[in-house]
């Protein structure tokens, strides 16, 4: 979670790295006011109770436990058949033999059939992180933009520090913009590690249509004098015709043209 949390912010900040370190600042802190403010809208326009991603997960577990076979065993275990196979369900340690209950802290169709046989409200076994209420009071905060420097209260000890640039060797040539990658992570165009893929985008034989070549390393065997001759498994390009070798008009013959033709000498 924390890794997907700074990709993303570093996806969002890709064109702002050039920019000075307040100017920087200044458009994380714009972009979090921004997203701040509209979840604080949208948590604030719902009234159900459950935010909306896990209402929608949640209607689907509940009307799919509306078709299951319940089995009581205590007032808190009950016995689920669900596709020829039995789970059990424990409301009281809110658990689930499927352990979709256990992770998610959501109730998976079997717990719902079990809830739905105790005579229980299904939303007290969501967990309080799916609480809509929980949802409104992460974006409450308030995210205030920098007021202007005349408006600034600094104490004379902290202005009186002179804060010179680092004492860095500026090498020759463009500085880089795009970090290095590591030897995992390949190629720019590579694929997964351990993939077998070594592009993205595979390549595709223009000739043949085929894949793994080129038209220059292609082993597909054309005619050299007729292309219009099909050959099994080539694709013939629709031009092929124009394309063909000429033949002399006179003796029909492909090595030589109707001038250079010895039967037009004596003509």
């Amino acid at each position: 979670m924390t890794s997907n949390a700074a990709e993303t912010m570093n996806s969002r900040l890709l064109w702002a790295r050039r920019l000075p370190v307040a100017s920087l600042i200044e458009t994380y802190r714009a972009i979090m006011e921004k997203w701040f403010d509209r979840r604080r809208i949208s948590a604030a326009s719902r009234s159900h109770e459950l935010t909306e991603v896990v209402e929608g997960k949640f209607h689907v577990a509940v009307e799919a436990g509306r078709q299951l076979a319940v089995r009581g065993t205590t007032t808190h275990m009950f016995s689920i058949e669900d596709d020829h196979a039995f789970y059990i369900v424990d409301l009281e340690n809110r658990t689930c033999s499927c352990a979709q209950f256990d992770l998610d802290d959501i109730p998976c169709r079997h717990a719902c059939a079990a809830i739905r046989r105790a005579g229980l409200q299904v939303t007290d076994f969501v967990g309080g992180y799916f609480k809509q209420s929980v949802l409104l009071a992460t974006y409450m905060e308030r995210i205030v933009p920098v007021p202007h420097p005349t408006y600034w209260n600094v104490p004379d000890e902290i202005s009186a520090y002179v804060v010179k640039p680092p004492d860095i060797t500026v090498h020759a040539g463009r500085p880089k913009l795009s970090r290095a990658r590591s030897a995992v992570e390949g190629p720019p165009n590579s694929g997964p590690p351990n993939s077998g893929t070594p592009n993205s985008r595979p390549q595709v034989c223009s000739r043949c249509k085929g894949g793994g070549h080129n038209a220059r390393r292609c082993k597909a065997q054309v005619g050299p004098l007729d292309l219009n001759v099909p050959v099994e498994g080539v694709e013939q390009p629709p031009d092929a015709r124009r394309r063909r070798k000429k033949k002399c008009g006179i003796c029909r013959s492909g090595t030589h043209t109707r001038n250079a033709c010895p039967q037009n000498v004596g003509s």
